[in-house]
Formats: structure tokens, C-alpha cells, sequence
């Protein structure tokens, strides 16, 4: 019989390592940071690097409270530092399963 192991094989463990991984890096990205300007509210995604810039600039008042325009992305995003962040997520999911496949296959060596 051949015993020789698939060169390119995952553990379910390690794959849902990364599952969890990719959906955390996701949240993380997509979480939103306000903080109000007087030329109306700032919304800021991203991870490490704040990135997507959203404004809503108040248009007027109705019964006391301000109307807000639609949300526009800033012109001044820069989408290198977008494509940056999901590089950084992608690295962060590739070494999370790489270190769990080797502390995996470290422990099955060491049962041998």
C-alpha cells in the first residue's frame, strides 16, 4: 500500500480556523466609525488603515431635525489603501491556517 500523504491537504480544524478568520476580518472592514463635523457626519470603514469615506452634509430642518443628503463616498478615498486592507486580510487568514496546519501536524508526528 502507498502511505504517502497528499502533499496539499487541510484538517477540517484548520479550515474552519480560516472560516472564522475570514468572516473576523470581514467585520472587522466593514465595522463603521461616525464622529459629527460641523459640515455634517463622517463615516469611516476599514482595517488597519481607515479607508472608505462617507458624508452626509445636513440640507435643512423638518420639525426640528436635520435632513441629512445621501451618504456620498468621498472623492478623496484612496483605493490603493482598500486593496492594502485586504491584502493585510488575506496574509492574516493564509498564516492562521499555515500555523494550524503545522501545530496539527507537529502533534500527529509526535503520536507516530
Amino acid at each position: 500500500m502507498n502511505d504517502k500523504r497528499p502533499w496539499f491537504r487541510f484538517h477540517l480544524l484548520t479550515a474552519v480556523l480560516m472560516m472564522v478568520g475570514a468572516g473576523t476580518m470581514l467585520w472587522i472592514n466593514t465595522r463603521r466609525d461616525y464622529w459629527h463635523e460641523p459640515n455634517g457626519w463622517h463615516i469611516e470603514w476599514g482595517w488597519p488603515l481607515r479607508t472608505l469615506v462617507q458624508v452626509k452634509q445636513p440640507v435643512g430642518t423638518v420639525f426640528n431635525e436635520y435632513v441629512y443628503t445621501v451618504p456620498y463616498v468621498s472623492p478623496n478615498t484612496d483605493w490603493r489603501v482598500v486593496a492594502l486592507n485586504a491584502v493585510i486580510a488575506i496574509g492574516i487568514v493564509v498564516i492562521l491556517g499555515v500555523l494550524s496546519e503545522y501545530f496539527i501536524r507537529r502533534r500527529e508526528a509526535r503520536k507516530l
